[in-house]
């Protein structure tokens, strides 16, 4: 008798153990898949910086201003350093949408958005980004379609203008 009652109460003991364990490996699971989404965020904005930086950074930066100011004077080498830098712009968007219609990461859309007018506000961009839409993913295509639709090509020179009249 008791035995019985011994092993009933192991039994209780034993069962309430396995759900604590249960209830702690999945609070670790859950801080995990957090720290992860957190990681690819930051991911994200890593690349967005790195991309800026990129306009800023020596021989790029002169191509650039060249893109803005006079499109139609760059050269193949200048035109491939720019379709190199705009197909990585894109493709910051591609891994966002690739993640977010995984499950794995819902990005914050905005960030993204706010990149597009510091790149695609010029008529180089956008004639590169009509030629350059196909085998993106759909979600990419109609976001840049959407907001890029509302910038204007003159936009970056614009910009530009107004830092310098404001000095």
């Amino acid at each position: 008798m008791e035995t019985n009652r011994l092993n009933h109460y192991l039994q209780v003991v034993g069962g309430i153990a396995v759900i604590i364990g249960l209830a702690l490996v999945l609070t670790e699971l859950r801080q995990t898949a957090s720290l992860s989404r957190a990681e690819l965020a930051s991911g994200t904005r890593d690349n967005i910086n790195i991309i800026l930086a990129q306009v800023s950074s020596g021989d790029f930066s002169a191509t650039y201003a060249k893109m803005l100011e006079d499109p139609d004077a760059l050269t193949t080498a200048e035109m491939l350093e720019i379709d190199a830098f705009l197909y990585q712009v894109v493709g910051v968007f591609h891994r966002e949408a690739s993640l977010k219609s995984r499950g794995i990461f819902e990005e914050d859309e905005r960030i993204l958005i706010g990149l597009l007018p510091r790149i695609f506000a010029n008529t180089y961009a956008q004639s590169w980004w009509s030629v350059s839409k196909g085998g993106w993913h759909p979600r990419v295509v109609e976001l840049m379609d959407r907001e890029i639709t509302k910038l204007d090509v003159n936009g970056n020179m614009q910009t530009l203008t107004h830092i310098r009249e404001s000095l």
